[in-house]
């Protein structure tokens, strides 16, 4: 390769490093950008260090006012510890539309007193896909309908977000029954040593889901899986 294209290649990877990525984009930016340095081109070695060097610092920074500044002040706003999650599960996913969907998956909702008609005007009816991106907001039971998608805590790491189909009162405390829509993967609600959803009680309730951004949550799953190989 030749010592100018690793040069623009540098100031390329800077770039993208800035703009997205600069875990892998930022340190491939130095690099190439040393590279050039050495064999003579220091000014467009140096733009390219630069540029790196900018997208790994803006990275730290980023990851510091998230987690200590932007994430605890749209939480104390939207009244619950997880305003923002990345849905990283298909189990609640329709690979049909509507009708076919319900065809295949409605006699369960039908025997829980869930007909056609009722689930039509659920939110979010045709589901949630794996990767998009979960604006989360407190509520109180009372708030919460069935049909609705909240987010809860198990005994699993990370919180799970399935679609309400039962609540109830009992002994003073307040229940709710989820199930995720995904038929193939989840026909019936959850019952393990890990999670009984058939029993979730509103003190495991993180929130309720408010809007959705389709597939930015990728970006997150994507980080994460990096750090984690």
């Amino acid at each position: 390769m030749e010592n100018k294209t690793k040069g623009k290649l540098s100031v390329i990877f800077g770039i993208l490093g800035i703009i997205i990525l600069p875990i892998i984009f930022g340190p491939l930016a130095v690099y190439f950008g040393y590279k050039t340095k050495k064999a003579g081109l220091k000014k467009l070695g140096n733009i390219g260090i630069v540029f790196g060097i900018v997208s790994l610092v803006l990275m730290i920074f980023s990851s510091i006012i998230n987690k200590f500044i932007l994430f605890p002040l749209l939480g104390s706003f939207l009244n619950t510890s997880h305003p923002v999650v990345a849905f990283v599960s298909e189990s609640m996913t329709h690979d049909e539309n509507f009708d076919d969907w319900w065809t295949n998956a409605g006699n369960w909702y039908s025997n829980a007193g869930i007909d056609k008609n009722k689930f039509s005007i659920f939110p979010y009816k045709n589901g949630i896909n794996k990767g998009d991106l979960l604006i989360i907001k407190g509520a109180n039971y009372d708030e919460i309908q069935i049909g609705d998608l909240i987010v809860f805590w198990s005994t699993r790491k990370d919180p799970i977000m399935h679609r309400v189909t039962k609540k109830w009162e009992e002994n003073e405390i307040q229940y709710f029954e989820t199930k995720g829509d995904n038929h193939k993967t989840n026909p019936i609600p959850i019952r393990s040593a890990i999670l009984d959803e058939t029993k979730i009680s509103y003190d495991q309730v993180i929130g309720r889901v408010s809007k959705t951004i389709p597939k930015i949550g990728w970006v997150k799953i994507k980080y994460a899986e990096m750090l984690n190989s």
